[in-house]
């Protein structure tokens, strides 16, 4: 019988990789900037003098640095969509 995962160990379509390219919501410009994920908190950690929760990304943009909670990754950061064919 396998392990039933619960919700907050279930693998997430949004989960990110170190390095991954990503969009990042900027809210001073209103627009989707081009970025990298630095930094994945898989666990409640304290870094660079925060209390930084698990799930909590550290991504960086054009405008620097920024921290990403994990109530908000759903509407500041996204996946980079690889073109389709349809795209071209």
């Amino acid at each position: 019988i396998g392990k039933i995962l619960r919700p907050s160990e279930a693998p997430s379509a949004d989960s990110f990789e170190r390095g991954e390219k990503i969009h990042v919501w900027s809210e001073s410009r209103q627009e989707w900037l081009l970025g990298v994920v630095q930094e994945i908190f898989l666990t409640d950690t304290k870094t660079e003098g925060f209390d930084v929760p698990a799930g909590s990304l550290k991504v960086l943009s054009q405008t620097g640095v920024k921290w990403i909670l994990p109530a908000d990754r759903q509407r500041m950061v996204r996946k980079v969509q690889a073109p389709s064919e349809l795209d071209l």
